[in-house]
């Protein structure tokens, strides 16, 4: 993860269990995309997700408010 303070913006990218896949993008909405590698692109708030094809691995970037918002989605915990 990579975070520019001033610009309010953060990019990153993470792994997560494929089983965990329907419930993240649940919480998103679903966002035209013309990814070469075919990753998926949701949004939520400030966030755009792009999840690869094989819904284990996901790209993030945020612009403006969206960090605050995404904390509140999973205050209720991790993933079970």
């Amino acid at each position: 993860m990579e975070n520019d303070l001033d610009l309010n913006t953060s990019i990153g990218e993470f792994a997560f269990d494929a089983v965990d896949h329907d419930r993240f993008v649940s919480c998103l909405t679903r966002t035209p995309s013309e990814d070469r590698e075919q990753f998926s692109a949701y949004s939520y708030e400030g966030w755009t997700f792009w999840i690869a094809p094989d819904k284990r691995h996901c790209r993030l970037r945020m612009a403006g408010h969206g960090a605050k918002r995404l904390n509140e989605l999973y205050a209720a915990g991790p993933l079970p």
